[in-house]
């Protein structure tokens, strides 16, 4: 006739089945590009109006996301000249075209006062500037005697 097999019991490997859960932080990679005041050392206001040249560190790539910035002049924390509002989106290897030239227009209100703030913000992000940086203000007429 046919032979019979049977087994001889189960192993530890057939009695027990490991299950391993895995969860994975969702992370964003990309970071928002950096802008950067390339004329930081001749900041200075003359006849109201301050001459800023920034650029965007790095290009948009997907590694890199696009960032929307706000540029003015602050004293404490009023806003004391016009507010520039630029798209910092790039795609260019060439630094040149990743440049941005501003003029701030300085408020007559305020004109007296000796130093200001240039602040940059993320629109996201309006409590923490990405860049502050003291600026002069030599509109000022010093009185003769």
């Amino acid at each position: 006739m046919g032979h019979q097999f049977v087994h001889g019991g189960g192993s530890l490997q057939e009695l027990i089945v490991p299950v391993i859960n895995s969860y994975r932080k969702t992370q964003s990679i990309a970071k928002k590009v950096k802008p950067i005041v390339t004329n930081e050392a001749q900041l200075r206001i003359v006849s109201n109006i301050l001459r800023v040249n920034l650029i965007q560190e790095k290009k948009v790539s997907r590694n890199e996301k696009e960032v929307e910035v706000s540029i003015g002049l602050y004293k404490d924390s009023q806003l004391v000249s016009n507010e520039v509002v630029l798209e910092l989106n790039s795609i260019s290897e060439s630094p040149s075209e990743r440049m941005h030239k501003l003029e701030l227009l300085l408020n007559n209100t305020t004109s007296r006062e000796a130093f200001f703030k240039l602040k940059v913000f993320d629109l996201e992000d309006r409590l923490n500037p990405l860049i502050e940086i003291r600026v002069t203000n030599q509109t000022l007429i010093q009185p003769d005697f």
